[in-house]
Protein backbone atom coordinates (compact mmCIF):
# COMPACT_ATOMS: atom_id res chain seq x y z
CA UNK A 1 0.00 0.00 0.00
CA UNK A 2 0.94 3.41 -1.15
CA UNK A 3 2.02 5.92 2.39
CA UNK A 4 0.02 8.81 2.50
CA UNK A 5 1.64 11.67 3.75
CA UNK A 6 1.22 15.23 5.67
CA UNK A 7 3.57 17.60 5.63
CA UNK A 8 4.24 20.61 8.64
CA UNK A 9 6.55 22.15 10.80
CA UNK A 10 5.67 20.26 13.17
CA UNK A 11 4.91 16.78 12.63
CA UNK A 12 4.05 14.16 9.74
CA UNK A 13 1.98 11.06 9.24
CA UNK A 14 2.39 7.79 7.50
CA UNK A 15 -0.54 5.88 6.93
CA UNK A 16 0.19 1.98 7.29
CA UNK A 17 -2.54 0.25 6.34
CA UNK A 18 -2.75 -3.30 6.97
CA UNK A 19 0.14 -5.67 7.72
CA UNK A 20 0.13 -8.38 5.52
CA UNK A 21 0.93 -10.84 5.44
CA UNK A 22 8.32 -10.17 5.37
CA UNK A 23 21.32 -12.48 -3.21
CA UNK A 24 21.88 -13.62 -6.32
CA UNK A 25 23.75 -11.10 -8.52
CA UNK A 26 20.84 -11.24 -11.19
CA UNK A 27 18.57 -8.64 -12.84
CA UNK A 28 15.48 -7.30 -10.95
CA UNK A 29 12.55 -9.13 -12.63
CA UNK A 30 14.95 -12.30 -12.34
CA UNK A 31 15.44 -11.20 -8.70
CA UNK A 32 11.40 -10.81 -8.55
CA UNK A 33 10.88 -14.03 -10.13
CA UNK A 34 12.95 -15.70 -8.24
CA UNK A 35 11.40 -14.17 -4.77
CA UNK A 36 8.07 -14.84 -6.10
CA UNK A 37 8.63 -18.72 -7.21
CA UNK A 38 10.36 -19.32 -3.00
CA UNK A 39 7.35 -18.10 -1.62
CA UNK A 40 4.75 -20.02 -3.94
CA UNK A 41 6.22 -22.91 -2.68
CA UNK A 42 6.11 -21.83 0.62
CA UNK A 43 2.44 -20.78 0.49
CA UNK A 44 1.21 -24.36 -1.53
CA UNK A 45 2.98 -26.25 1.31
CA UNK A 46 1.65 -24.37 4.17
CA UNK A 47 -1.73 -22.82 3.11
CA UNK A 48 -4.25 -25.02 4.79
CA UNK A 49 -7.03 -22.04 3.76
CA UNK A 50 -6.44 -21.98 0.20
CA UNK A 51 -9.42 -23.05 -1.89
CA UNK A 52 -9.67 -26.64 -2.44
CA UNK A 53 -8.13 -27.63 0.65
CA UNK A 54 -10.07 -30.19 2.54
CA UNK A 55 -12.16 -29.11 5.69
CA UNK A 56 -10.10 -28.94 8.89
CA UNK A 57 -10.81 -28.24 12.76
CA UNK A 58 -7.94 -25.93 14.69
CA UNK A 59 -7.96 -25.67 18.16
CA UNK A 60 -5.28 -23.20 19.82
CA UNK A 61 -4.12 -21.60 23.26
CA UNK A 62 -2.98 -18.56 23.19
CA UNK A 63 -0.59 -16.19 25.69
CA UNK A 64 -0.76 -12.15 25.64
CA UNK A 65 2.64 -11.50 26.90
CA UNK A 66 3.71 -8.22 26.90
CA UNK A 67 0.51 -6.33 27.82
CA UNK A 68 -0.50 -4.80 31.04
CA UNK A 69 -1.26 -7.27 33.64
CA UNK A 70 0.02 -10.26 31.34
CA UNK A 71 0.51 -12.78 30.60
CA UNK A 72 -3.07 -13.12 29.82
CA UNK A 73 -4.24 -16.25 28.20
CA UNK A 74 -6.91 -17.44 25.95
CA UNK A 75 -8.50 -19.63 23.44
CA UNK A 76 -8.63 -19.82 19.34
CA UNK A 77 -10.85 -21.83 17.30
CA UNK A 78 -11.01 -21.95 13.48
CA UNK A 79 -13.40 -24.69 11.81
CA UNK A 80 -13.48 -24.36 7.88
CA UNK A 81 -15.29 -26.50 4.98
CA UNK A 82 -14.30 -27.76 1.84
CA UNK A 83 -16.76 -24.94 0.27
CA UNK A 84 -14.95 -22.16 1.85
CA UNK A 85 -17.28 -21.63 5.05
CA UNK A 86 -15.85 -20.69 7.89
CA UNK A 87 -16.21 -20.06 11.55
CA UNK A 88 -13.93 -18.66 14.03
CA UNK A 89 -14.19 -18.35 17.91
CA UNK A 90 -11.77 -16.43 20.05
CA UNK A 91 -11.82 -16.18 23.86
CA UNK A 92 -10.30 -14.12 26.56
CA UNK A 93 -11.88 -14.78 29.78
CA UNK A 94 -9.45 -12.82 31.25
CA UNK A 95 -10.45 -9.59 30.04
CA UNK A 96 -14.21 -10.90 29.40
CA UNK A 97 -13.57 -11.06 26.01
CA UNK A 98 -15.25 -13.10 23.34
CA UNK A 99 -15.97 -12.98 19.33
CA UNK A 100 -17.33 -14.86 16.97
CA UNK A 101 -17.20 -14.41 12.90
CA UNK A 102 -19.10 -16.76 10.49
CA UNK A 103 -18.54 -16.49 6.99
CA UNK A 104 -20.88 -17.94 4.09
CA UNK A 105 -18.24 -17.34 1.90
CA UNK A 106 -20.06 -14.54 0.88
CA UNK A 107 -20.37 -12.40 3.94
CA UNK A 108 -19.04 -12.46 7.19
CA UNK A 109 -20.74 -12.06 10.69
CA UNK A 110 -19.63 -10.74 13.49
CA UNK A 111 -20.95 -11.16 17.28
CA UNK A 112 -19.33 -10.63 20.94
CA UNK A 113 -17.90 -8.11 22.59
CA UNK A 114 -16.25 -6.01 20.80
CA UNK A 115 -17.85 -4.84 16.84
CA UNK A 116 -14.92 -3.97 15.63
CA UNK A 117 -11.03 -5.82 15.74
CA UNK A 118 -8.96 -4.99 19.31
CA UNK A 119 -5.23 -4.53 18.66
CA UNK A 120 -4.29 -8.05 19.91
CA UNK A 121 -6.95 -9.80 17.88
CA UNK A 122 -5.53 -8.19 14.69
CA UNK A 123 -2.14 -9.39 16.21
CA UNK A 124 -3.16 -12.71 16.53
CA UNK A 125 -4.48 -12.83 13.40
CA UNK A 126 -1.99 -11.66 11.53
CA UNK A 127 0.61 -14.51 13.08
CA UNK A 128 -2.32 -17.19 12.22
CA UNK A 129 -1.70 -15.67 8.63
CA UNK A 130 -5.35 -16.15 8.24
CA UNK A 131 -4.71 -15.03 4.40
CA UNK A 132 -2.64 -17.15 2.09
CA UNK A 133 0.55 -17.41 3.53
CA UNK A 134 4.18 -15.25 3.27
CA UNK A 135 4.20 -13.32 -0.08
CA UNK A 136 5.86 -9.91 -0.97
CA UNK A 137 2.99 -7.08 -2.31
CA UNK A 138 3.61 -5.63 -5.68
CA UNK A 139 3.80 -2.21 -4.07
CA UNK A 140 7.27 -3.54 -2.76
CA UNK A 141 10.59 -3.87 -4.93
CA UNK A 142 12.77 -7.27 -4.32
CA UNK A 143 16.18 -5.70 -3.17
CA UNK A 144 17.66 -9.10 -2.44
CA UNK A 145 17.77 -12.77 -1.84
CA UNK A 146 20.08 -14.04 0.71
CA UNK A 147 21.56 -17.25 2.36
CA UNK A 148 21.64 -17.23 6.04
CA UNK A 149 20.57 -19.91 9.13
CA UNK A 150 17.72 -19.62 10.99
CA UNK A 151 17.23 -21.45 14.46
CA UNK A 152 21.05 -23.49 13.07
CA UNK A 153 19.08 -24.16 9.88
CA UNK A 154 19.89 -22.86 6.37
CA UNK A 155 17.72 -20.35 5.12
CA UNK A 156 16.77 -17.99 1.82
CA UNK A 157 15.75 -14.70 2.65
CA UNK A 158 14.07 -12.83 0.35
CA UNK A 159 14.39 -8.60 1.15
CA UNK A 160 12.28 -6.24 0.10
CA UNK A 161 11.24 -2.62 0.40
CA UNK A 162 9.37 0.32 -0.27
CA UNK A 163 9.14 4.04 0.81
CA UNK A 164 9.43 3.74 4.46
CA UNK A 165 8.93 -0.19 4.67
CA UNK A 166 11.18 -3.00 5.02
CA UNK A 167 10.71 -6.68 5.00
CA UNK A 168 12.23 -9.88 5.26
CA UNK A 169 10.87 -12.91 4.64
CA UNK A 170 12.77 -16.40 5.28
CA UNK A 171 12.17 -19.98 4.24
CA UNK A 172 14.02 -22.96 5.24
CA UNK A 173 16.02 -24.23 2.11
CA UNK A 174 15.23 -27.44 3.65
CA UNK A 175 12.03 -28.09 3.41
CA UNK A 176 10.61 -24.33 1.65
CA UNK A 177 8.33 -23.80 4.52
CA UNK A 178 8.08 -20.40 6.38
CA UNK A 179 10.39 -19.79 9.25
CA UNK A 180 10.63 -16.31 9.81
CA UNK A 181 9.29 -12.44 8.98
CA UNK A 182 10.00 -9.58 9.97
CA UNK A 183 8.89 -5.99 9.26
CA UNK A 184 9.75 -2.81 9.93
CA UNK A 185 8.07 0.98 9.23
CA UNK A 186 9.61 4.09 10.72
CA UNK A 187 10.21 2.79 13.83
CA UNK A 188 7.87 0.44 14.50
CA UNK A 189 9.51 -3.33 14.40
CA UNK A 190 7.67 -6.65 14.30
CA UNK A 191 8.61 -10.21 14.18
CA UNK A 192 6.56 -13.31 12.99
CA UNK A 193 8.08 -16.60 13.69
CA UNK A 194 6.78 -20.14 12.91
CA UNK A 195 8.23 -23.44 14.87
CA UNK A 196 7.38 -26.92 14.60
CA UNK A 197 5.52 -27.57 11.85
CA UNK A 198 3.36 -30.38 11.68
CA UNK A 199 1.53 -32.53 8.68
CA UNK A 200 -2.20 -31.88 8.51
CA UNK A 201 -3.35 -33.52 4.86
CA UNK A 202 -0.92 -32.27 1.98
CA UNK A 203 0.17 -29.41 3.85
CA UNK A 204 2.45 -28.74 7.09
CA UNK A 205 1.41 -26.24 9.37
CA UNK A 206 3.12 -24.42 12.49
CA UNK A 207 2.24 -25.74 16.14
CA UNK A 208 3.96 -22.62 17.33
CA UNK A 209 3.64 -19.06 16.69
CA UNK A 210 5.33 -16.53 18.13
CA UNK A 211 4.57 -12.86 17.04
CA UNK A 212 7.75 -10.30 18.45
CA UNK A 213 7.37 -5.87 18.63
CA UNK A 214 10.78 -4.89 18.63
CA UNK A 215 12.39 -8.11 20.48
CA UNK A 216 9.70 -8.39 23.47
CA UNK A 217 6.90 -11.17 22.41
CA UNK A 218 3.49 -9.33 22.73
CA UNK A 219 1.51 -12.69 21.79
CA UNK A 220 1.80 -16.16 20.85
CA UNK A 221 -0.51 -19.20 19.98
CA UNK A 222 0.44 -23.07 20.59
CA UNK A 223 -1.66 -25.12 18.38
CA UNK A 224 -3.16 -28.20 20.38
CA UNK A 225 -5.35 -29.96 17.83
CA UNK A 226 -5.68 -29.72 14.00
CA UNK A 227 -7.29 -32.62 12.26
CA UNK A 228 -8.43 -32.21 8.30
CA UNK A 229 -10.88 -34.40 6.13
CA UNK A 230 -13.92 -34.30 8.45
CA UNK A 231 -16.52 -32.04 6.87
CA UNK A 232 -18.52 -29.87 9.62
CA UNK A 233 -21.68 -29.81 10.72
CA UNK A 234 -23.41 -27.23 8.19
CA UNK A 235 -24.97 -25.41 11.43
CA UNK A 236 -21.79 -24.35 12.69
CA UNK A 237 -22.15 -21.52 9.79
CA UNK A 238 -25.19 -19.80 10.84
CA UNK A 239 -25.13 -16.69 11.29
CA UNK A 240 -24.25 -15.97 15.44
CA UNK A 241 -27.20 -13.93 16.72
CA UNK A 242 -27.08 -10.23 17.05
CA UNK A 243 -24.37 -9.67 14.47
CA UNK A 244 -22.96 -7.48 12.38
CA UNK A 245 -22.09 -8.19 8.72
CA UNK A 246 -20.37 -6.92 5.92
CA UNK A 247 -19.34 -8.61 2.47
CA UNK A 248 -16.33 -11.44 2.57
CA UNK A 249 -13.47 -10.37 0.98
CA UNK A 250 -9.93 -11.14 0.31
CA UNK A 251 -8.67 -7.71 -0.99
CA UNK A 252 -11.16 -4.97 -0.19
CA UNK A 253 -10.52 -1.33 -1.81
CA UNK A 254 -8.58 0.45 0.95
CA UNK A 255 -9.72 3.17 3.04
CA UNK A 256 -8.99 6.88 2.18
CA UNK A 257 -8.04 9.54 4.52
CA UNK A 258 -10.42 12.24 4.12
CA UNK A 259 -9.78 14.75 7.21
CA UNK A 260 -6.77 13.72 8.89
CA UNK A 261 -5.51 16.87 10.83
CA UNK A 262 -1.92 16.44 12.48
CA UNK A 263 -1.96 16.73 16.09
CA UNK A 264 -0.74 19.61 18.08
CA UNK A 265 2.75 19.32 20.11
CA UNK A 266 2.13 19.56 23.55
CA UNK A 267 4.04 21.96 25.13
CA UNK A 268 5.24 19.90 28.05
CA UNK A 269 6.85 17.33 25.24
CA UNK A 270 9.33 19.81 23.31
CA UNK A 271 11.83 19.84 25.96
CA UNK A 272 12.51 16.53 24.54
CA UNK A 273 13.59 18.18 21.29
CA UNK A 274 14.45 16.46 17.94
CA UNK A 275 12.05 13.98 16.13
CA UNK A 276 9.85 12.00 18.32
CA UNK A 277 7.20 9.39 16.86
CA UNK A 278 4.00 7.90 18.26
CA UNK A 279 2.35 4.65 16.32
CA UNK A 280 -1.24 3.86 16.99
CA UNK A 281 -3.41 1.18 15.68
CA UNK A 282 -7.58 1.56 14.63
CA UNK A 283 -10.25 0.35 12.66
CA UNK A 284 -11.40 2.25 10.21
CA UNK A 285 -15.29 1.51 10.34
CA UNK A 286 -18.04 1.19 7.77
CA UNK A 287 -19.06 4.65 8.84
CA UNK A 288 -15.25 6.05 7.98
CA UNK A 289 -14.52 6.76 11.73
CA UNK A 290 -11.57 5.50 13.86
CA UNK A 291 -12.84 3.03 16.11
CA UNK A 292 -10.53 0.48 18.48
CA UNK A 293 -8.07 3.29 18.97
CA UNK A 294 -4.87 2.08 20.47
CA UNK A 295 -1.39 3.07 21.03
CA UNK A 296 1.28 1.00 20.10
CA UNK A 297 3.99 2.82 20.44
CA UNK A 298 5.11 6.44 21.82
CA UNK A 299 7.68 8.43 23.44
CA UNK A 300 5.68 10.07 25.71
CA UNK A 301 2.37 10.04 27.51
CA UNK A 302 1.84 13.81 26.05
CA UNK A 303 2.60 12.69 22.69
CA UNK A 304 0.06 9.80 22.82
CA UNK A 305 -2.73 12.01 24.34
CA UNK A 306 -2.14 14.28 21.77
CA UNK A 307 -2.07 12.14 18.93
CA UNK A 308 -5.29 9.99 20.53
CA UNK A 309 -7.28 12.90 20.62
CA UNK A 310 -6.58 14.18 16.77
CA UNK A 311 -7.62 10.80 15.37
CA UNK A 312 -10.67 9.98 18.10
CA UNK A 313 -12.30 13.65 17.66
CA UNK A 314 -11.03 14.67 13.67
CA UNK A 315 -9.81 12.40 11.52
CA UNK A 316 -12.27 10.99 9.20
CA UNK A 317 -11.85 8.20 6.32
CA UNK A 318 -13.81 7.27 3.05
CA UNK A 319 -14.20 3.44 4.34
CA UNK A 320 -13.12 0.37 2.52
CA UNK A 321 -15.20 -1.47 -0.16
CA UNK A 322 -15.94 -4.51 -1.33
CA UNK A 323 -18.54 -5.61 -4.07
CA UNK A 324 -19.16 -1.39 -3.45
CA UNK A 325 -20.14 -2.23 0.18
CA UNK A 326 -18.26 -0.28 3.15
CA UNK A 327 -16.03 -2.86 5.21
CA UNK A 328 -14.29 -2.54 8.37
CA UNK A 329 -10.17 -2.11 7.65
CA UNK A 330 -7.89 -2.19 10.95
CA UNK A 331 -4.86 0.29 10.07
CA UNK A 332 -1.25 1.20 11.66
CA UNK A 333 -0.55 4.91 11.10
CA UNK A 334 2.84 6.38 12.65
CA UNK A 335 2.87 10.08 13.70
CA UNK A 336 6.42 11.94 13.90
CA UNK A 337 6.74 14.93 15.79
CA UNK A 338 9.68 17.55 14.89
CA UNK A 339 10.61 19.17 18.40
CA UNK A 340 12.35 22.48 18.39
Amino acid sequence: MAATSHSGKRGWFFLLGVIAAGGWPCGAADLSQEAEALLARARELSSIRAGGSPPFLLRGRLRLVSVPNGPIEGTYEEVRDSHGKWRRVLSLPDLKFQVVEVSDGRRIYRAGSNAYQPYFEYRLRQLLSLRDGPRIPKSEDVTEIHRRKIRNRPAACVYSKRKGMKREVCVDAETSLAAFEREQSGDGKWTFEYLNYTPVGTHSYPRLLREREHKAVFVEIEITELTAGAEPDAALFLPPAGAVDWPDCERPFPPEALETPRPRSPWSARVLMGRRSVITYLVVGMDGRPHQVTPVRSDTLALTKATLDAITLHWRFRPAACQGEPVPAPILVETNFYLF
